[in-house]
């Protein structure tokens, strides 16, 4: 210490104390030095006191809206400092505060006043509280805080006597000559002296002892050692408690700027991270990780993993919060291709993103996106071999969440021209999980669960689910839609030739439904067929099982009813078929005096045609010579007995007449629809197909919380 007068020794006993931190909101402390004693103060500096301490604390802090949100621009903010955790406040002060983006604030306590704080408040040494009063609609007093450590060294400001006596009585050992820089020879610094280190330039010489500092630089920059006795500016800046890179205007306790990567991590460890965020607070809109990117097409967060194998993860986030993320990105950028989150791995296990949440509750998310461009993607990823984004969990693997009215919940793009590619691929373990789960919630428009699509030309999917569980009521694909006019599972077949389907099912085991529709409420229609651009109806099933059909009936079997025995049987009655399409009716008439006009049922009338021949058959119900049909009309006929009879007896008769419009349809020749025997190869190599692309279960690996040390 030949050479470090005592004045500069008290000014670092006095910095070590201010050194200590606020274990609550307030971060590390900082403090500004005070000139000289022989400068004085200006008229607008805070006092402070007898030493060179000054009476201010620096505090920094957040204030959000009463919804929770980052409040921005000028804000009046009062701030008091109280005896106990509840009580009335010893001091108070309001300033207009001047918020960035996420609402943060950095204040020194006690600047309103040219006194600064009172000593008095600390004089006692007993604990204080600070509360925070953000001027806002509906904002109540922030919790308070307990202040620890640094406030209390404003009692340090008798720091200027060292054991009751000034500094001066501590005599350095005296060397036998000046130093070549001018010192004194007893180590004291001349007032000259002093007052050329407050100047923003500052030069060191070699002395008697062999010590040599040859540079110069500004104040608040980092030196940095250029050669073995050389001092130079480094890039790193520090004001206050914030420290820049490439900036003098720091924002942040560590602030990068650089038109290039600002911060860039990188690992070369099979089972290590480029970078890692973490944030241990419980509540609140925390973020382990914060990127974003106001460009049209960069990235608010990037992360690449160069290891060709092991579980290495492009960018790794978790959060502990039951509403935080473990990555959250935003992109605000409101056009072109930006991505809230952007991730990219060229492992082989790998995966470009990803996330683990390990809550229990909340509504916690492993990995989190938000995108405001209207051609962007809240999570985005790429993958050269597998999986571009990959989900895993107990109930859901993937969730997306749509509140557009013409949106998608999940929506998938493979874009690849062939190959066996999916636009959405789910895969559930669970014995009452889902493969994929899309849930549209808007009540109108045309949301969808589930939407995919693929414009591969060899065996794609615009939607493919996989159920692996072997027990359960587990779902391939599963849709849901609360919308009046929406769909639970849509597909759209759009091509105008070939044989496309809309939806195809089809089961291995001989007990299994290819197809299943149910009516849960027991009414209404189970199956509905529309045909053409004005969706005629062309069948319907409802939930009585009562089957319309507006063609054609054409079976290759027998039509026929099945009828309950009274000793439980079942058994079939078959329908009577014929060449020609007839009707009949059936009825009883009883002859007056030999004769009788029989009019027909005009219900009937209207569905034969009884201007063309007629057939009516008679069974008489007595003893008579005989009955025949005397005369046929469009209404009726005449029934007489033969010889010339007389009788009165009564008889049955049947009528068969031609069903109106097909008079002259006889032994119609039946041509098959081109779909069911086209579909049939078809359909067999969808089978083959499906065996053939079924992915093997993918383990993906049990992520664990990073080492303690790199927090």
């Amino acid at each position: 210490m030949t050479r470090i007068d005592r004045w500069s020794a008290l000014q670092c006993i006095t910095g070590l104390m201010l050194a200590l931190v606020f274990l609550q909101s307030a971060r590390a402390q900082d403090y500004v030095t005070a000139p000289p004693a022989n400068t004085g103060a200006t008229a607008s500096e805070p006092e402070t006191g007898n030493g060179n301490v000054p009476r201010l604390i620096k505090f920094s802090g957040v204030v959000t809206d009463p919804d929770g949100k980052p409040a921005t621009g000028t804000v009046a903010v009062t701030f008091n400092l109280y005896k106990e955790q509840e009580g009335s406040a010893l001091w108070t002060e309001t300033q207009s505060l001047q918020l960035d983006a996420q609402g943060h604030y950095t204040v020194l306590l006690g600047a309103v006043s040219t006194k600064g704080l009172p000593l008095d408040l600390f004089a006692s040494g007993n604990a204080l509280w600070l509360g925070v009063q953000p001027e806002l609609a509906g904002q109540s007093e922030l919790p308070r805080v307990l202040l620890v450590a640094v406030p209390y060294a404003l009692k340090a400001a008798d720091a200027d006597t060292l054991g009751g006596k000034p500094a001066s009585a501590y005599a350095l050992l005296q060397s036998s000559a000046t130093s070549s820089s001018g010192l004194a020879a007893n180590g004291n610094l001349s007032t000259g002296q002093r007052n050329a280190l407050q100047t923003e330039n500052f030069r060191g010489d070699h002395d008697d002892h062999g010590w040599s500092v040859r540079g110069h630089g500004r104040r608040d920059f980092l030196p940095i050692w250029t050669s073995r006795d050389t001092l130079e500016d480094s890039i790193l800046f520090q004001t206050l408690d914030n420290i820049g890179a490439g900036t003098k205007t720091p924002g942040a306790r560590l602030d990068a700027v650089s038109t290039g990567i600002a911060v860039r991590g990188t690992s070369s460890s099979p089972t290590g991270t480029g970078v890692v965020g973490i944030n241990d607070a419980i509540t609140g809109y925390a973020n382990g990780i914060y990127g974003q990117s106001a460009s049209t097409s960069g990235s608010g967060v990037v992360g690449n993993v160069i290891a060709t194998s092991g579980y290495a993860s492009g960018v790794y986030g978790t959060s502990a919060s039951p509403s935080g993320s473990g990555v959250s990105g935003n992109a605000s950028a409101t056009t072109g291709y930006a991505s809230g989150v952007y991730g990219h791995s060229a492992s082989n296990a790998g995966s470009g993103l990803s996330g683990s949440e390990t809550s229990a509750t909340g509504y916690t998310s492993g990995v989190y996106g938000q995108a405001s461009s209207v051609n962007g993607s809240g999570v985005y990823g790429q993958s050269t071999n597998y999986i571009g984004v990959g989900g895993m969990g107990p109930i859901l693997g993937v969730w997306g969440d749509s509140a557009s009215t013409t949106g998608s919940g999940v929506a998938g793009y493979a874009d690849a021209t062939s190959g066996n590619t999916n636009g959405v691929y789910g895969q559930s373990a669970s014995t009452g999980g889902n493969g994929v789960s899309g849930n549209a919630i808007a009540t109108t428009g045309g949301a969808n669960g589930v939407y995919g699509s693929t414009f591969t030309t060899g065996f794609g999917a615009g939607v493919s689910g996989a159920a692996w569980a072997t027990t359960g009521t587990a779902f391939g694909v599963f849709g849901q839609t609360s919308s009046t006019n929406g769909q639970g599972v849509f597909g759209h077949a759009s091509a105008t030739s070939g044989s496309p389907a809309g939806v195809v099912g089809f089961v291995e085991s001989p007990n299994a439904v290819a197809g299943q529709f149910v009516a849960h409420s027991g009414s209404g229609l189970i199956l509905q067929g529309l045909s053409g651009s004005t969706t005629k109806q062309v069948f319907t099933v409802d939930a009585d099982g009562n089957l319309d059909i507006s063609g054609n009936l054409t079976v290759s079997g027998s039509k026929s009813a099945r009828v309950k025995l009274q000793d439980g049987r079942d058994v079939a009655l078959y329908a009577v078929e014929s060449p020609e399409n007839w009707f009949e009716d059936f009825g009883t008439a009883q002859l007056q005096g030999g004769a009788v006009q029989v009019s027909l049922d005009p219900g009937f009338l209207q569905t034969v045609d009884t201007t063309a021949s007629y057939h009516v058959f008679l069974t008489p119900k007595g003893d008579c010579h005989g009955l025949y049909v005397a005369s046929t009309t469009s209404a009726g006929f005449v029934v007489r007995e033969l010889g010339s009879g007389s009788s009165s007896i009564a008889f049955d008769y049947r009528i068969v007449a031609h069903r109106r419009g097909f008079e002259t349809v006889r032994l119609q020749e039946v041509k098959l629809p081109k779909g069911p025997t086209d579909m049939q190869a078809k359909i067999a190599g969808i089978k083959s197909a499906a065996h053939a692309i079924a992915p093997p279960r993918v383990a993906a690996p049990a992520m664990s919380h990073p080492p303690a040390e790199i927090h």
